[in-house]
């Protein structure tokens, strides 16, 4: 399992969501942001999570790209 697949597993077994996130900000000032679930385990829609953000991919593996400053949002 990979470090987002990780990150999910641990938040489930914390009691909290079935997804984790990984990101990259990008030298034009946008963040890349991977969500990943774990397939199995009840809840993790990454998919609706990165189209709210115009992203996309599939229930388990997703992801979309935002400016620096609504990232910090986020965070």
């Amino acid at each position: 399992m990979k470090v987002g697949g990780q990150l999910a597993q641990a938040s489930y077994d914390d009691k909290l969501e079935n997804i984790g996130f990984v990101y990259n900000i990008e030298r034009t000032g946008k963040v890349k942001v991977s969500l990943r679930s774990v397939k199995g385990l009840p809840g993790g829609d990454c998919e609706v999570i990165a189209r709210s953000y115009q992203g996309g991919g599939h229930f388990n593996s997703s992801g979309f790209a935002l400016s620096f400053a609504e990232f910090k949002k986020w965070i």
